[in-house]
């Protein structure tokens, strides 16, 4: 005779709940930091800026970022164009990891005015808010959730007259 073994449906949720508690008994948030913002040179709306984000994704599951919203202020003054981007296929592994490059543009009707302002810097400041949104868990598709991101930095004002230049002749 052939041993069965039978399990009821209240057995078979106790044992799933088990085993499913410590996936999610530790979730931490994800940490989104901007790493790097970087001229890489002149396009034709502007001034072509990387923007750099590093997302870390300390929990035992999957992470996916869906979309980044931010908006970008140089020098205190000049408000880039909205920042907005959707890598829906860039999912993180468990305890891992990655930088995002986000393009921006820093539009040419920007620039002389930039220039004139931070005429007497050798940097440029940055200050750039928004937010990642983040859904936790490729199988369960859990936690949609908007990460904030502000941060400031500078940028070598050498680099945006050199690129500048291209279009702009004798920008200083």
């Amino acid at each position: 005779m052939r041993n069965q073994l039978s399990f009821s449906r209240r057995q078979l949720c106790t044992w799933g709940l088990v085993f499913a508690l410590p996936l999610f008994a530790c979730v931490s948030k994800p940490t989104v930091a901007l790493k790097d913002l970087r001229v890489t040179g002149p396009a034709p709306g502007g001034l072509a800026v990387d923007m750099v984000i590093q997302v870390n994704n300390k929990n035992s599951f999957a992470i996916q970022i869906r979309n980044i919203r931010a908006m970008a202020k140089v020098a205190d003054k000049f408000d880039l164009p909205p920042i907005v981007m959707s890598p829906n296929e860039l999912w993180l592994n468990a305890a891992t990891g990655t930088t995002v490059s986000v393009p921006v543009i820093i539009p040419w009707n920007v620039v002389p005015g930039l220039l004139s302002e931070t005429a007497g810097s050798s940097t440029v400041q940055y200050r750039v808010t928004g937010v990642v949104n983040i859904t936790a868990s490729r199988a369960l598709a859990l936690d949609k959730n908007d990460e904030p991101l502000d941060e400031t930095g500078e940028i070598p004002r050498d680099v945006i007259v050199r690129a500048a230049q291209h279009m702009i002749p004798g920008a200083r």
